[in-house]
């Protein structure tokens, strides 16, 4: 508690010490109890008292001088009493108490005047809230040197979470660097378990340019990377191309189920393995079975099958019919191998970018096999070595599994191709291949079983993303792409001859061919008085099939089958 002792008269004695310094008492005992409860500091209170003794002594310094002036007299008269008798004598008479009693009276009204202004101080001061309640639960927070509330002073206030009401803070710049931020609402690290999904709403967080193009931005919502919204060049556009990545052109497709409007983006063909024009199993090396498929084998035995998929299954999409089969019995040494093949005619394609190789695969145990993608340069002049990156190696179950990887395919700036126009992009499956083929293979090693393939699709572009990048044709679409590398041709003469005289029909192949074919006769058909033979003049749109007749007369040759092959 404040002392106000100096603020006493410094008069020595008197009777207008006595009324001043009692008046100092009564105010200290009644500002003792305002100290307290406000709580103020030293200087605080210093400056409350000192302004309220000012204005109470302007208000009772002309009474006190005006006290001390009467009692000035008073004193005067006493003294003036000894030595004149007279005087006191007749001031005897008088009383002397109604002299003095107005200045009490006066005096009264003064110090009532003194507790009115003490009661408006305390009425005054009645709102303002303790200093004990500054930052108390239910209290009051003061304002930084810049006049606003600091953030510390709401650390009683709940922060705000997921389904929780409450206040957020921002994360400053340096701490979202540091990674400092754990304690933040309103950060992109805690934003991430709110931030919206494909499947849920929620809130969306802009990336900047540079994580966009550092590529690590996955965690965002909204950003140049998922939805090239930007007017970077990388924007979904109509003004110019469009800038999006593999991966992001393999999701649009999926989106929009592309494989019904973009069917010749699959380079495989008979990927579903629905065309079986030779026949529907094949134990020799070569082509002998399903359309576009290259069956080798190499020191070891094989057996190639068309199978069935039971009606309705779900675990190869699309609902195929068939699939491929190869039984395999394994040699012994480092150069055997059973390895299934399909040559893309040109090696052009694909070079120099990425695609998505995906096939569904099963074996009759846990087994492995290996994919691998090899360049062909052709054949006549001086063309470039094979080339042959390196394979890779997937295990197997006895159930369906889906396999879909993105591979580079090499350039082939700086070589030279062949002078017979057959150059190829081939994809190899093997089932068992020696020490020999490691490079090729991950070193798949020798093994036999029963290996079974379908839905193969080779396409531009990463399409792991998309469920089935397949891309299905229609079957008359299937069978003519098949046809351009090999068919099957009926074919009839018939007329009247002189015997030994050659007589020719022209004979017209589905499609045109991918080159002028090999026409072998495999059957003559019904023959009467002729000999049925393949003429020469075969081009990929046509040959010419003749008789010759044996003698004169009417001579016919019907029904004979033709084939043509133009494989790579």
């Amino acid at each position: 508690m404040s002392s106000l002792s100096r603020f006493k008269s410094s008069v020595a004695n008197g009777w207008s010490k006595t009324l001043w310094d009692g008046l100092i008492d009564a105010m200290e005992g009644r500002l003792a109890p305002l100290e307290e409860n406000l709580g103020l500091d030293r200087t605080t209170r210093d400056a409350i008292i000192a302004r309220g003794l000012t204005v109470i002594e302007l208000q009772i310094a002309p009474v006190v001088q005006q006290a001390e002036d009467k009692l000035s007299t008073i004193e005067q008269m006493r003294v003036d009493s000894i030595a004149a008798y007279a005087v006191i004598q007749a001031l005897a008479d008088q009383d002397l108490g109604a002299v003095i009693e107005p200045l009490l009276i006066e005096s009264r009204s003064t110090l009532d005047d003194i507790n009115q202004l003490l009661s408006d101080i305390e009425a005054a001061v009645a709102d303002i809230q303790r200093k004990s309640e500054k930052d108390a639960p239910a209290g009051y927070a003061g304002l930084d040197a810049s006049g606003k509330l600091p953030f510390d002073k709401l650390s009683g206030v709940p922060a705000a979470a997921e389904g929780t009401a409450g206040v957020a803070k921002l994360a400053t710049g340096a701490e979202v660097n540091t990674g400092s931020d754990a304690a933040k609402v309103i950060t992109p690290a805690a934003l991430i378990s709110r931030t919206a999904t494909t499947d849920r709403t929620g809130l969306v967080e802009l990336a900047t340019g540079t994580e966009a193009a550092a590529g690590i931005d996955t965690d965002r919502a909204v950003t140049a990377a998922g939805l090239r919204a930007t007017l970077d060049g990388q924007a979904v556009r109509i003004d110019a191309a469009q800038m999006l990545l593999a991966s992001q052109k393999g999701r649009a497709r999926a989106n929009i189920d592309a494989g019904i409007l973009s069917g010749f983006r699959n380079k495989i063909i008979n990927g579903n393995f629905d065309v079986w024009q030779r026949g529907t199993t094949q134990t020799s090396l070569g082509y002998g079975s399903d359309d576009r498929w290259l069956n080798d084998v190499f020191e070891s035995t094989q057996s190639h099958s068309q199978q069935n998929f039971t009606l309705g299954q779900t675990d190869v999409p699309g609902n195929p019919k068939y699939f491929s089969r190869t039984v395999v019995t394994s040699g012994v040494t480092s150069t055997c191998a059973v390895v299934k093949k399909q040559r893309i005619e040109d090696v052009r394609t694909l070079s120099g970018r990425v695609a998505t190789l995906t096939f569904y695969a099963k074996a009759d145990a846990s087994k492995s096999i290996a994919f691998s993608i090899e360049q062909g340069f052709g054949t006549g002049g001086a063309p470039s070595s094979n080339v042959n990156p390196a394979g890779t190696k997937v295990n197997l179950t006895t159930s369906w599994q889906k396999f879909t990887q993105t591979v580079s395919i090499p350039s082939i700036s700086g070589k030279t191709l062949g002078t017979d126009e057959n150059s190829w992009l081939q994809v190899s499956f093997w089932f068992n291949a020696g020490s020999s083929f490691d490079s090729r293979t991950g070193a798949l090693g020798l093994q036999s079983g029963t290996f079974d393939i379908a839905r193969v699709s080779l396409v531009e572009g990463d399409a792991t993303a998309e469920a089935d990048p397949f891309s299905p044709r229609h079957i008359q679409q299937e069978v003519a792409l098949c046809q351009r590398y090999f068919c099957i041709q009926d074919a009839s003469v018939r007329g009247y001859s002189r015997s030994g005289v050659m007589t020719e029909t022209p004979v017209y192949w589905p499609v045109m061919m991918r080159a002028s074919p090999t026409v072998s006769l495999v059957s003559a058909g019904t023959v009467s008085n002729c000999t049925a033979v393949v003429a020469a003049k075969v081009t990929p749109t046509s040959a010419r099939f003749g008789a010759q007749a044996n003698s004169d007369g009417e001579f016919y040759a019907i029904n004979a089958i033709l084939t043509a092959d133009a494989e790579l």
